[in-house]
């Protein structure tokens, strides 16, 4: 077991030179596997794609609380970040995200324990089929513009999940689930969507999501909460993942998680399990190629691209036609494949069927746009678009964005 930060370094120099780092379903080491590990300890029943190590250590526990940093990745953890704490958990090493890896899709596969070709969160901007439209989900309005919740107030009422959340099937076991995280997304059509089954508890910030976690966590004497906490995220993508506002916020959550721990000793059969949705990459150096200056690249598609800058989609018209327009001014900087091709990014093979991968493509398109290195791709649906400034992004499959942390502490 890597117990401490110095074997997660040497982790990340294995892995960290490669240009892209997949999501490790078949090896359990995804962030799939905390949600299907923790219903395997809560209810005893046999879950396909557990984490035997992680079981160990929560099976004995009857209150879990699991808290999801935004942006946490591995790559601040091996420069030092929270290096006090890894020293003193029970356990850490490493998952890989989903792709795209963005919250709207990691969130969904913590929620539900599903790949994203299962439950179709598939990114911040994503083709919503059932409207024909191509919106943001975190914010359920038109990718064009919007206030946040534009389309239910239009009367679009539906659900952005078509699975079982992990909340659903442990609450018919008798077993109390909370959610907590930030007002801004609490009354939203994707968070009534991923925390179905959960009681969701609005906070403001970090110290705030801390003390509500544990208060709910002590409501019963089986419980799992999920906490949320996003500022780091911000800050990230504002002045890039190693920069002075980061390692300034990283230094006091990291004091403010101590105070947490030594509070959680007096929670009996608790388990902390810190983690992340994904990282980011910083964009210093990066080629910003604005997509509407591509010769011929819009009327070659039947629509917009969409999803990340970091991991667009395509629907293209004539793969010929449009592989010539790729070749001439994108191949510099991006890389493109059929989404067919690269199915094992979104699922494991024994859990697609002819029937959700074709329900899948409806959503995904044809093909995918990856950037190289830390280039971004921009496609402008509004005029603020022009004005993409951001010092650190996510969406991508390098190192920096797929690797994330599990720091584990047991309290029995």
């Amino acid at each position: 077991m890597a117990r401490h930060s110095g074997e997660l370094a040497r982790k990340w120099r294995e892995v960290s030179n490669s240009k892209k780092t997949p999501p490790e379903y078949d090896q359990n080491n995804s962030l799939l596997t905390l949600p299907r590990t923790i219903l395997n300890a809560f209810t005893g029943q046999k879950v396909e794609g557990v984490n035997k190590q992680l079981l160990e250590l929560v099976q004995e526990a009857s209150r879990v609380l699991l808290l999801i940093v935004d942006s946490l990745g591995l790559n601040l953890v091996v420069k030092g970040g929270l290096s006090s704490l890894i020293k003193d958990s029970s356990y850490s090493t490493y998952l890989t995200s989903t792709v795209p890896s963005t919250t709207a899709t990691a969130i969904a596969s913590l929620a539900t324990g599903e790949p994203p070709l299962l439950h179709l969160s598939l990114g911040y901007k994503m083709y919503l089929k059932e409207v024909g439209a191509i919106i943001k989900p975190l914010k359920f309005s038109p990718v064009i513009g919007g206030p946040h919740e534009s389309l239910r107030e239009a009367g679009v009422s539906i659900s952005l999940n078509p699975c079982k959340t992990v909340f659903e099937r442990l609450s018919t076991s008798g077993i109390k689930c909370y959610y907590v995280g930030p007002q801004s997304i609490g009354d939203t059509t994707y968070t009534r969507s991923f925390t179905k089954g959960a009681t969701f508890i609005e906070s403001i910030s970090l110290e705030d999501t801390l003390t509500l976690a544990l208060k709910a966590l002590k409501k019963s004497n089986e419980t799992l909460v999920y906490a949320y906490w996003d500022k780091l995220d911000k800050l990230s993508h504002e002045y890039g993942p190693f920069s002075k506002p980061v390692e300034y916020l990283l230094t006091g959550f990291e004091k403010v998680l101590t105070e947490l721990l030594r509070d959680l000793r007096q929670v009996k059969n608790s388990v902390l399990i810190v983690t992340s949705d994904h990282g980011q990459i910083s964009l210093r150096g990066g080629k910003r190629i604005f997509l509407t200056e591509v010769l011929g690249f819009l009327e070659n598609l039947y629509m917009p691209p969409y999803g990340e800058s970091r991991f667009l989609y395509l629907h293209v018209k004539k793969e010929k036609k449009f592989l010539e327009i790729f070749k001439t001014y994108l191949e510099p900087f991006a890389e493109l494949y059929r989404i067919s091709d690269i199915l094992h990014l979104f699922a494991p093979e024994k859990k697609r069927t002819p029937e959700n991968v074709e329900t899948f493509l409806d959503h995904a398109g044809t093909h995918a746009l990856i950037p190289r290195e830390n280039n971004v791709l921009i496609y402008p649906y509004a005029k603020r678009d022009l004005e993409f400034d951001l010092k650190g992004h996510h969406g991508g499959l390098s190192p920096h964005e797929m690797l994330i942390p599990l720091i584990i502490f047991v309290n029995q």
